[in-house]
């Protein structure tokens, strides 16, 4: 537990971890935002410290006291949020049948790849296209990955999954739609090395043994002259496989690069990659909670991450990201849509259940934003809930 002097302490600062008065009394849970009447509070009582073992995630500035009140629902914006919304839901069965059809024409050019046969590189740019369109089309499209079940190898899956993550950053960054388009792409192809590797190594269950970790970190190579040479890609997006899992801090590979010397799209694919990787079950572990994938890129991980893109990452898809369900502090349970990006604790929500643990008979929202009386006491995992975020959403 580490001190800290309450004369330091701002409105708007949140903590990754609980603060606590003494042993046995809490101020804040964690992902809770500190007010200007809790510092009062703190004053009146004559408290000169507090303590954590978490780190500030949030900095002062703003204060959840003078954030405005909460929007009638017939407001504008919540009435746009319910059309949106609608649209969205009527829009999965096609989102799915795209996410399908596209892991078909990736399996199929993967292995024509390793195999020698023509790589059909304008399927692939015409899939990125896709991909890039409905998310710019749709206001909750990274919803639709939530529950989401097609026949496809895991490998496959993951690219197409890692692939929509990142046109939230590419956005973040203004990029245009040619140069999204191909970070998409780039993603998409990213892991060809890995399938020149053994099955038994790419469907283990169990933890692998040095000689395969090491032919598993080939795949980087591997897949950069496939692509260069099979593939006839352009070399700046060949080098998306190369670098992938290059890290920010120099202790990535196979190249051990560092910073600026990492191409920009690769050092988005890292983050994707590395997100996306962690929520999805394996055969060796069940997938994580988002909200934990994303504590441990933000805490344990985050030296290997550019901080630029991180943050970028962090505002578009919330601490507790797109899909997560959690617990508010009138207990009641909700459905994390997204957030502002300069207030990613402060996420846009669906109801899902109230204080009863009764569900809703239509779709209400809340943003946590305008609502200052309200906030996130933890995300939970869907399987103790009972409820099916497939049949939910």
């Amino acid at each position: 537990m580490k001190k800290l002097q309450v004369s330091e302490l701002k409105p708007g600062m949140v903590f990754d971890q609980p603060v606590y008065i003494d042993s046995s009394n809490i101020l804040l849970q964690s992902g809770q935002e500190l007010l200007a009447k809790d510092i009062e509070r703190l004053q009146k009582w004559g408290i000169h410290e507090v303590m954590t073992a978490g780190t500030l995630i949030q900095s002062g500035g703003a204060t959840g006291d003078s954030l405005p009140p909460p929007v009638s629902a017939k407001d504008p914006e919540i009435q746009k949020l319910e059309s949106d919304y609608e649209a969205f839901r009527k829009a999965r069965f096609n989102i799915k049948s795209m996410v399908q059809q596209g892991s078909d024409i990736l399996t199929a050019n993967m292995h024509a790849l390793v195999e020698g046969k023509p790589f059909d590189n304008h399927a692939l740019l015409n899939l990125a296209g896709k991909i890039v369109d409905e998310y710019h089309a749709r206001r909750f499209f990274l919803l639709s990955f939530q529950g989401m079940t097609i026949k496809a190898i895991p490998q496959v899956y993951h690219n197409i999954h890692a692939a929509c993550y990142a046109v939230a950053i590419a956005q973040s960054q203004n990029f245009t739609r040619p140069r999204t388009q191909e970070l998409v792409f780039s993603i998409l192809a990213m892991d060809a090395g890995m399938y020149q590797m053994p099955a038994h190594v790419r469907e283990k269950s169990s933890a692998l043994a040095d000689p395969e970790r090491n032919a598993v970190k080939s795949h980087t190579i591997l897949g950069n002259q496939l692509l260069l040479k099979g593939g006839k890609v352009k070399p700046a997006l060949a080098n998306i496989a190369l670098q992938h899992h290059e890290h920010f801090d120099g202790t990535g590979y196979p190249q051990n690069l560092k910073a600026a010397q990492i191409d920009e799209l690769a050092r988005i694919a890292l983050i994707v990659d590395s997100y996306t990787a962690m929520i999805e079950k394996r055969n060796y572990r069940p997938g994580m909670l988002p909200y934990d994938a994303m504590r441990t890129m933000l805490s344990q991980d985050t030296a290997r991450y550019d901080p630029k893109l991180l943050r970028a990452f962090l505002g578009k898809v919330s601490i507790y990201p797109v899909g997560s369900i959690v617990q508010l502090s009138d207990k009641r349970l909700a459905l994390t849509l997204g957030c502002r990006p300069e207030k990613p604790l402060r996420p846009l929500l669906r109801l899902l259940r109230d204080e009863s643990g009764l569900p809703y008979n239509k779709a209400t929202f809340v943003d946590l934003f305008v609502s200052s009386e309200l906030y996130i006491v933890r995300a939970v995992d869907p399987s103790v809930t009972g409820v099916d975020l497939e049949a939910e959403i």
